[in-house]
Formats: C-alpha cells, structure tokens, sequence
C-alpha cells in the first residue's frame, strides 16, 4: 500500500542520510537513525492494524453512502413510505451488507411486500455488489388517529433534537388497556438518558391521550436498543384455528 511504501521510503532516506553523514564528517547517528525508524515503523503497524480490525469488525458507513443508500430505496417505488434502521458494514472490498426496515401501508398484501422489497434487494446487488437485507413495517395511512398521533410524536421529537426520528408507530386494544408502541432513534449528541427521553414524550401525549398505555423502544446508532416489553397481544384480525 501507499503507507508502506512511504516507511520504506523514509527508512532508506535516514540510513542513507546517516551513511553519509559518518563517510564525510565522521558524525556517527547510527543509534539515532535507528531510533527514528523504530518509531516510524511502529506507527506504521499501529495504523495498519488499526485499519485491519475495522475491517474485521465492520466500520460503519459515511454519511454520504449512508444517505445515498435510504434516498435510493425511498426512490424505488412510491409503495416505500419510509425507512430506518439502516446499519451498513464494510468488510472489505466487496464485501459490505446492510439491512433496513422499510415502512409500507398495512393493507399492502404480504405477498406484494415481500416482491416489492425483494425487488430493491436483487437491484442493489446488481447495481452495487451491495447484499441488502430488508424487513417490512406496516404502516397506517389515511387514518385520522395515527395522523394526529405521528404529527405529536414527531414535535416531541423535535423539540429534543431536530435529527431525533420517530418510526414503528404500532397501535394495539386490549380488554383492559389501549396501547401506543414506536420507536424512537436518538443521534449520538443526545446526552440524555433512554428513560429522561421516555419521560419527555409520556408527558407531551398523556394531556391529549391519557387512554394511552406508551411502550417506547430507544435507539442509539450501532447499539442495543432498550426497550420496554409489550405484553403478549393477540391480533384481533387473526383467528386461531
């Protein structure tokens, strides 16, 4: 590489500087020469190693790619609502996966989702050598509720922090209680707690829908996300057989 090369070309000038320095002047630097090429070439390693074991491990994405990827599978096809949860890692040349949740309407057909997203993943790999997995987030549109419901969320969220993104908004009815779950992905400046952001967004909605139970997951970038557990709710769509 251009980094190796550049130590072997630094190494030969100091033994070639000192060389000369002891054949005209009789000025011996051979442990200092030896010094300064010691070090140099531990930096050297120390980089290289460094850059290997981000390799290793998946370094995350720049910015660019990372909007250039969500601006591609937003313009596919205008079935795409949104997307989040993207989490990209580079491995190497050729070697890079990703994987998204991507928000379509709920009444789209299970079968139209899975082509649809199918579709975006074969053309990213054609396209790209890019292998992209994607999962698909029902999404209520056109409902007077959820409408009110995204348009509070999203202020809340604002007002906390203007790259603060709210998404998986999930409305469910039990015999006892009526349930609010979304997700909420926090930029790495946000300093405050998961359960001081919980607070924030439980006090903007309990004046206007204290009938609300909030179960809220929060996101950080490239980290586990905390979550508070729903309780097990079975689809009044679904009837067991």
């Amino acid at each position: 590489s251009a980094k190796d090369s550049m130590a072997d070309v630094v190494s030969t000038l100091a033994v070639l500087l000192s060389t000369i320095l002891f054949a005209v002047w009789g000025i011996n630097l051979d442990g200092l020469t030896g010094l300064i090429v010691s070090v140099f070439i531990l930096w050297s390693a120390i980089d290289i190693m460094r850059n290997m074991v981000n390799r290793l491990m998946g370094s995350p994405p720049s910015n660019e790619l990372e909007q250039h990827i969500i601006d591609e599978i937003l313009g596919t096809d205008p079935r795409i609502l949104g997307l989040h949860d993207l989490l990209l890692h580079d491995y190497g040349p050729g070697n890079m996966h990703a994987s998204a949740h991507v928000e379509v309407d709920s009444k789209l057909s299970f079968v139209s989702a899975h082509l649809l997203l199918d579709r975006i993943e074969r053309k990213f790999f054609e396209d790209y050598g890019l292998e992209i997995v994607l999962h698909a987030d029902p999404t209520t549109v056109k409902d007077p509720l959820s409408d009110q419901l995204h348009e509070l969320l999203h202020k809340t969220a604002h007002d906390i922090d203007p790259n603060l993104d709210v998404h998986d908004l999930q409305q469910f009815e039990t015999a006892d209680e009526c349930i609010l779950a979304f997700d909420v992905s926090l930029p790495d400046r946000v300093t405050q707690s998961d359960n001081e952001i919980r607070d924030k967004f439980r006090k903007s909605l309990e004046i206007a829908h204290p009938e609300l139970t909030l179960y809220i997951a929060v996101e950080r970038a490239y980290q586990t996300s905390s979550q508070e557990q729903i309780p097990d709710i079975i689809d009044p769509l679904i009837k067991e057989e």
